[in-house]
């Protein structure tokens, strides 16, 4: 976790021996590296070209140069910064030529397969999100209850089912606009019959004693605004929702989407499940605004796998003086991180389908025992259990046995002693 804080910047520290520095190319060649990558102050310090001038002072001629061209938000008593990069402009580039318009990788998909898809993603999106706010569970064991549709009484797992079929709200209403009585819905759905307090479910919190602090040392990171403010500060946070032009400046959507995220988080309006809140109404954001491709992302998966990095991007917009660039570049790497697993993972199913298909018709089997011949084709000197086959089918010990046998019947597998009573199958060579 960040922990170091950045010198305090003060504009008069800057003089005139500023031109001078940067008439200097190691200095520039420095103060180029460090915006082009947009590094922090724990980063910064290090890239001193000379003796000359201390990380301190190299930091505050990088700290004007960025306050010269950032962009400025504010939500009441709470203002914001945020620098457009090069890097920045790339990824909102890629972003926009893929996840607005139809690709021709999701062209090719049948409507059977993108609604698979569709429900897969919603399906890791909301175990991700859950598991990230303390949803004590499996991958396997939540995708269960979701794919039945089984009910429980297990809070872990409500708060996963909860999440799923608020994102399927969302979906549904994407075209809706954002006001407090519509957030206060969705948190109502989000957090139904998870909190210890029944009370809090759908409504903003009523005192102050909510903060962030450090796990280790239980140091004082973040006080959120005074829950008086809360009303007034959503309020302009849906107008900035539902408005094009709340600043007198355009702001891309995907960068947009991101400011939402980070202004849900930092005002903290409810007792629990602000976190989960705030990455839905990505969503909701990116969809209404044309992004289509987004309801087959499991965003949350990203940052569930590099959570430390998440967190940080917030402390470090937290130290440096509330500058949301940093966060700005963690969500796009991750939704395009995002991105390329999901058109992995569709490149990946449709050929095993395709695979499947061919060995139907080929061999003249039944769907499973098709299966199963992929599975085993698919890895060297591998053999398969019926435990293993019972998992892998989603069926019943005796289905997943009887497919087995026919197999080696067919003289596609052969069965071997493993220890005991315990049987295997290999491809038959």
């Amino acid at each position: 976790m960040i922990k170091e804080k950045p010198p305090k910047f003060t504009s008069h520290i800057i003089n005139e021996s500023l031109f001078k520095y940067l008439e200097d190319e190691n200095i520039k060649e420095s103060i180029n590296e460090c915006n082009v990558k947009y590094l922090y102050w724990d980063k910064v310090k290090y890239k001193v070209p000379t003796k000359e001038i201390s990380p301190e002072y190299l930091w505050a001629i990088l700290k004007t140069i960025r306050s010269l061209s950032s962009n400025l938000i504010k939500f009441n008593e709470l203002s914001f910064s945020f620098n457009i990069t090069n890097e920045i402009s790339q990824y909102l580039n890629e972003l926009d030529t893929t996840l607005k318009y139809e690709s021709k990788e999701l062209k090719n998909i049948s409507d059977k397969n993108k609604k698979y898809f569709f429900l897969n993603s919603l399906y890791e999106e909301a175990i991700a999100s859950s598991i990230m706010e303390g949803a004590a569970t499996t991958r396997k064991i939540a995708k269960e209850y979701l794919s039945k549709e089984k009910k429980t009484n297990d809070i872990n797992i409500k708060m996963i089912i909860n999440n799923y079929l608020t994102m399927q709200y969302i979906v549904d209403n994407k075209n809706m606009k954002m006001d407090k009585q519509q957030l206060l819905y969705i948190h109502k759905k989000i957090t139904h019959e998870t909190l210890e307090n029944p009370i809090y479910e759908g409504s903003f919190r009523t005192t102050n004693d909510v903060h962030v602090a450090d796990i280790v040392s239980d140091e004082l990171i973040y006080q959120p605004p005074r829950y008086d403010k809360i009303d007034l500060l959503i309020n302009q946070l849906c107008q900035f929702c539902n408005d094009e032009n709340y600043t007198n400046y355009f702001i891309h959507p995907i960068i947009k989407a991101i400011i939402i995220h980070y202004t849900i988080a930092v005002i903290h309006p409810f007792t629990d499940g602000n976190g989960r809140i705030a990455r839905a109404i990505v969503y909701w954001y990116l969809l209404k605004e044309g992004y289509g491709l987004t309801q087959y992302l499991a965003i949350s998966r990203i940052i569930q796998k590099s959570k430390r990095q998440y967190e940080d991007s917030y402390l470090k917009c937290e130290y440096d003086e509330n500058d949301i660039t940093y966060f700005i570049i963690y969500n796009l790497k991750a939704i395009i991180k995002a991105k390329k697993e999901f058109f992995e993972y569709a490149k990946k199913t449709l050929d095993k389908r395709k695979n499947i298909t061919q060995l139907i018709t080929s061999h003249k089997i039944s769907e499973n025992e098709a299966l199963i011949l992929n599975e085993l084709n698919s890895k060297k000197d591998y053999f398969l259990t019926t435990i293993e086959a019972q998992n892998l089918l989603s069926v019943s010990n005796q289905t997943a046995r009887t497919a087995l046998e026919n197999l080696v019947e067919k003289d596609f597998l052969e069965k071997i002693n493993l220890h005991k009573n315990k049987f295997g199958y290999i491809l038959k060579s």
